[in-house]
């Protein structure tokens, strides 16, 4: 009986010290995030369904999504308006419904960041124009995009209040007016908290 429990015994202690051993391979974690939905239907050509945020480390992750049949990745873009220090009246600000009662500080390009490229593209608020920080590649979705690009490139810890909007490229110069708001003008922007 006394060499069970010693089996026993033993068993637990290389099973605890097992599952403590090794390295941590989860990576960073999430230490900020906002997401929403929007209704189908709503938008254009071009109808934003979901978009998401996270700051994960030194970076941010970025996804966006359409309805099913709006998807055509040679000329969807999705720009992701930030107001990284949640001021109004710091950054772009604009007489446009959607960009009521944001300072945008940084814009987030996903999608076909001009006509010859699909990519992400990093833009900040600096003296009146909006300058190109970072760029980074873009993942194609079934019915969007996904993209990973710098938290330093917005100058800022991630926090923000985040209005998100869709266009359709129609030439080899010019885009759709807009397509599509997430959320819609009427409703209170998205806080990245």
């Amino acid at each position: 009986m006394r060499c069970e429990v010693r089996a026993t015994c033993w068993c637990c202690l290389t099973a605890l010290f097992l599952s403590n051993c090794g390295s941590d391979d989860s990576g960073p974690s999430v230490s900020f995030s906002g997401q929403a939905a929007d209704p189908s239907g709503d938008g254009g050509p071009a109808d934003l369904i979901f978009a998401s945020l996270e700051v994960i480390g030194s970076n941010i992750k970025l996804r966006a999504e359409v309805t099913p049949g709006s998807f055509h990745r040679d000329s969807l873009l999705v720009v992701f308006n930030l107001d990284a220090d949640e001021q109004a009246a710091t950054g772009y600000t604009t007489a446009n419904p959607g960009h009521s009662g944001l300072g945008i500080d940084c814009l987030i390009e996903l999608g076909k960041v001009t006509p010859g490229i699909l990519g992400a593209r990093v833009r900040s608020y600096e003296n009146g124009v909006f300058i190109t920080a970072a760029s980074a590649e873009v993942t194609s979705l079934s019915q969007g995009y996904e993209a990973t690009v710098p938290l330093g490139a917005c100058g800022d810890d991630g926090q923000a209040l985040m209005r998100i909007e869709a266009f359709r490229q129609v030439s080899a110069q010019a885009y759709t007016i807009r397509q599509d708001w997430l959320p819609d003008p009427i409703i209170a922007p998205i806080a990245v908290r």
